[in-house]
């Protein structure tokens, strides 16, 4: 546990390392920080300092704690695997969408190489797959557009995985996640809300290009307001299911510390211009204001963020309990056995009383979504079954 809070305390200093420089780094294990960083999907955050942006540890020398040879050398092996990859992840997002764009789709990536862009060093973050939101020309009813898109794809990939948002296929050895809905909900009202949140800001989602790194490309990324309601959808998602990892957490950190508060305007085009005001209405109407507020604990009081930057107030009870939850399960929960043992099941009926079993204790946190979170699993057990049929996995 002691060396869990150094590790943090050093991570926040990582983020920012205009900062003092803590004193846990006289002790800090470093083995076990890379061991911590790897479970947590975070090593590239951790490398970038011990290797790169290190001048102001390297005058204090290290407070007497410097790595290693060996030591530098399992950082630095980690580290240079992770911006290749995520060199190759740029290049194959570029590839993908002008793919699409050629057939006359719109497109915008979601999460990945679109998050990394604001971070300071774009290459430290840890890269995943590639999720990219696919618009047709004109509008088409969701069932309508899942049976459109399962067609256009079957032709051109092997659909590995169908879900009742997107499409999974590989293409070479990088596994793509084709949206025609951002993501869904397990409740009724509040999953007709977000699907007509989505279907209202679709058109101006698609508009705005970045340039990658290293001259890969263009990429069309989503707006700031649209990023803070998705992007904390899918990590309380990640609550329920495959557990939370820092990385996520961190994506929110580096979003809100982007985002330019001083518009009030709904109207702006400006990818960082946020109404405040509209956007935590939408988060109340979809019921996650509590999460949002356990969230802003963690990235302020936790990972430093400036409170000038949070969307919304802190709520200390929530986000202790929230950042528990992170430290004990990890990225997909690596940390979990509990998570790792339900996913070994191959028996669906047993892994879905098992699951169901593990939400309830988050009863007395958000007890309404654990009591719809049943309903939804046996849904999508029951979609899954038919889009197998559909697709001929």
């Amino acid at each position: 546990m002691e060396n869990d809070k150094a590790y943090i305390t050093f991570l926040g200093y990582c983020l920012d390392t205009t900062k003092e420089i803590p004193s846990c780094v006289a002790h800090i294990d470093w083995d076990g920080l890379y061991t911590f960083a790897l479970k947590q999907t975070i090593i590239g955050i951790y490398a970038h300092t011990i290797l790169e942006d290190n001048q102001a540890l390297e005058e204090i020398g290290w407070m007497g704690n410097k790595l290693s040879f060996l030591q530098i050398k399992k950082w630095m092996g980690a580290y240079m695997r992770y911006k290749s990859r995520n060199t190759k992840m740029n290049m194959k997002a570029v590839e993908v969408s002008r793919k699409l764009e050629a057939d006359g789709f719109r497109t915008c990536i979601l999460k990945g190489q679109a998050n990394a862009a604001y971070y300071p060093y774009p290459l430290a973050r840890t890269p995943g797959d590639i999720d990219i939101w696919v618009m047709t020309p004109e509008y088409m009813p969701l069932a309508k557009r899942k049976n459109f898109f399962i067609d256009y794809f079957r032709q051109r990939y092997r659909i590995d995985s169908l879900t009742s948002y997107h499409i999974g296929f590989h293409d070479g050895d990088v596994d793509i996640e084709a949206h025609f809905t951002p993501s869904d909900l397990p409740g009724f009202f509040e999953n007709r809300r977000l699907q007509l949140y989505y279907n209202k800001v679709a058109d101006r989602e698609c508009h705005h290009a970045i340039e990658l790194m290293d001259d890969a490309g263009s990429i069309h990324v989503p707006t700031a307001d649209f990023c803070l309601v998705f992007q904390l959808l899918h990590i309380f998602k990640h609550l329920f299911s495959t557990g939370i990892g820092l990385r996520q957490v961190i994506d929110y950190y580096y979003l809100l510390k982007n985002v330019d508060w001083s518009s009030n305007d709904s109207s702006v085009s400006g990818i960082w211009q946020v109404d405040r005001e509209e956007t935590i209405h939408t988060i109340k109407s979809l019921g996650y204001y509590k999460f949002a507020r356990a969230l802003s604990w963690i990235v302020n009081q936790v990972l430093g963020l400036n409170e000038k930057h949070l969307l919304v107030s802190p709520d200390e009870k929530e986000g202790r309990f929230l950042m528990e939850e992170i430290m004990r399960a990890g990225n997909f929960g690596q940390f979990d056995p509990t998570i790792q043992e339900i996913n070994k099941h191959s028996n669906h009926i047993t892994r879905y009383f098992k699951h169901i079993n593990f939400t309830f204790r988050l009863l007395r946190h958000y007890p309404q979504k654990v009591v719809l979170q049943p309903i939804y699993y046996i849904f999508s057990f029951i979609e899954s079954r038919n889009n197998s049929r559909k697709c001929r996995f």
